[in-house]
């Protein structure tokens, strides 16, 4: 179970570097907490946990460059989801 106190909730846009999309996101504003949870689909490179999306899975689920995704790690887990603008 993951303690309350290393929830983390953070919203981003979604980038395109090498041929794959790739979400950024900063150690200092959660990236820390959420690279515990990443697993293979993420890793530590400089201030930043960079999480790898291949092109494939971005066109199946429909997503773009420069969409804005919404990260978390709710009970011990992480999520990506495709922002829907609301809070």
């Amino acid at each position: 179970m993951i303690d309350e106190g290393d929830f983390v909730s953070i919203r981003g846009p979604l980038e395109r570097r090498d041929g794959k999309f790739v979400l950024l996101i900063p150690l200092t504003l959660g990236g820390d907490k959420l690279a515990k949870h990443a697993g293979t689909l993420g890793h530590v490179e400089g201030g930043v946990l960079r999480i790898d999306i291949s092109a494939p899975l971005a066109a199946e689920l429909d997503w773009k460059e420069g969409d804005i995704v919404s990260i978390d790690n709710a009970g011990g887990l992480l999520s990506i989801e495709l922002w829907d603008g609301t809070e």
